[in-house]
């Protein structure tokens, strides 16, 4: 499985290298603190950020997902996934999870997660779904997830928390992870890993990375943030869809995911249609544009918003928990 996900900093001036951003802020002059104007026009874009950071004078590497020279000889999908799967699950600590209380998955309304489910289950597996439940309109989606999990009679837990759980959360969700955001998305990452932690879920199954596997884009934000946030918490994640075997099959971009829901169809999972998952604008307590940064639209005020805030934790007296090993 391919580690390139884990980022680390580099100070353009003096070349230090750092697995904490704030290290080496600390060793920046006041311009090299100053805000980089190509990273707030390409991050909010969605355009990922490369080895960018908010800071002009810190470059972020190596990025969050290697590229895999694609190998016509691999398998078909299903047969990657369940290398995969079969791989990860038997190697942890030697146990065979099938055996010593099945496997605990995270789930939402899409399909990847409950492809996943279908396979684990054909394999002899027990299987439990978490699902994040905020009841916020437009971004809950336990309707889609009860649905899912009856077609495939799969128990699923629900985690509930609320809209205001996103906003409180932001501090913490920034120390450990040293990045701002441009929509609260991200932070039920955080909150969903806090929670399994308490529930003892020491391994955790999860479709992330389909959507860029599949499109073959490398240049994503969500997945390292996903992976910190549970590395944080001591889950261990399982990500099949980032397995070696699954990238090198993506001989060319499937930007509809095709072969997923082909395989999808194949194991009785019901057909859903790609959802959203942006948070909904939601106010942000004292608000305040940053320069060069224009106000008004709701991923750059959450930007704004979630960069002041980082700030305050670089510049505080504590150790971020983001970089303890």
């Amino acid at each position: 499985m391919t580690k390139g996900w884990q980022r680390s900093y580099r100070h353009t001036r003096t070349g230090q290298r750092s697995a904490s951003l704030r290290e080496l802020y600390q060793w920046c002059s006041g311009e090299e603190r100053e805000l980089s104007g190509e990273f707030f026009a390409r991050y909010p874009a969605g355009r990922g950020t490369g080895d960018l950071t908010p800071f002009a004078g810190i470059l972020q590497e190596p990025g969050p997902l290697h590229d895999v020279a694609p190998d016509a000889r691999c398998a078909d999908l299903r047969q990657c996934l369940t290398d995969a799967l079969d791989e990860s699950l038997t190697s942890a600590g030697g146990v065979d999870l099938a055996v010593s209380g099945g496997i605990d998955l995270a789930v939402s309304g899409g399909i990847d997660c409950w492809l996943l489910a279908a396979l684990l289950r054909s394999r002899g597996y027990g299987v439990r779904g978490w699902y994040l439940e905020s009841g916020v309109p437009g971004y809950c989606e336990r309707q889609q997830v009860q649905s899912m999990a009856a077609a495939l009679d799969i128990p699923c837990r629900y985690v509930r928390v609320t809209a205001a759980d996103f906003v409180e959360s932001l501090e913490e969700f920034l120390t450990a992870l040293e990045t701002p955001i441009y929509n609260l998305h991200p932070v039920s990452k955080w909150l969903l890993a806090q929670r399994l932690r308490k529930e003892g879920v020491a391994t955790l199954v999860t479709g992330d990375g389909a959507d860029q596997v599949m499109r073959r884009e490398w240049d994503c934000d969500l997945l390292p943030l996903t992976l910190t946030c549970f590395r944080h918490a001591g889950i261990r994640l399982v990500l099949p869809f980032t397995d070696h075997r699954v990238i090198a099959f993506c001989r060319e971009p499937f930007p509809d995911k095709r072969p997923v829901r082909e395989l999808a169809r194949q194991l009785g999972v019901p057909e859903a249609a790609k959802h959203a998952t942006l948070f909904p604008p939601a106010p942000l307590p004292g608000m305040q544009s940053l320069p060069g940064i224009e106000a008004g639209d709701d991923r750059a005020d959450c930007l704004s918003y979630t960069t002041g805030l980082l700030v305050r934790v670089l510049e505080g007296h504590r150790q971020c928990v983001g970089s303890r090993a």
